[in-house]
């Protein structure tokens, strides 16, 4: 969640902030916080939801990882899209992606305290 909720206020503000140029700044600084969101919120999911579905369990950490995986290529590619002066596929990918990751988190977050009460 820290280093979302700048890439959810580059999303929103960034295009007032910037003049022109704003598209490449904003995506450049949303592409570095989303990827360390990613590296730190959906990697450790995905190789976890890897090792076990190599055992023949399947969780939907897996889908969310993988999700979040093709959020961030897809922010990427908007972004290089961007660039070159043409829109984006899927806009406010990067935003989608540290919304999930943090929506997950706060689920897995309080499921764990439930169960340790009991």
């Amino acid at each position: 969640m820290i280093f979302g909720l700048p890439v959810l206020a580059l999303h929103y503000f960034g295009p007032k902030l910037g003049g022109a140029d704003s598209s490449r700044w904003t995506g450049l600084l949303q592409s570095l916080l989303a990827g360390w969101t990613l590296y730190i919120g959906a990697i450790p999911l995905l190789t976890e939801s890897a090792l076990l579905l190599c055992s023949g369990k399947l969780k939907i950490d897996l889908v969310i990882s993988v999700a979040s995986v093709i959020l961030y290529i897809l922010g990427v590619v908007g972004w290089i899209f961007s660039l070159r002066g043409a829109n984006a596929p899927v806009r406010g990918a990067f935003s989608f992606l540290v919304i999930v990751l943090v929506f997950w988190s706060g689920v897995q977050w309080l499921w764990l305290r439930r169960v340790d009460r009991h």
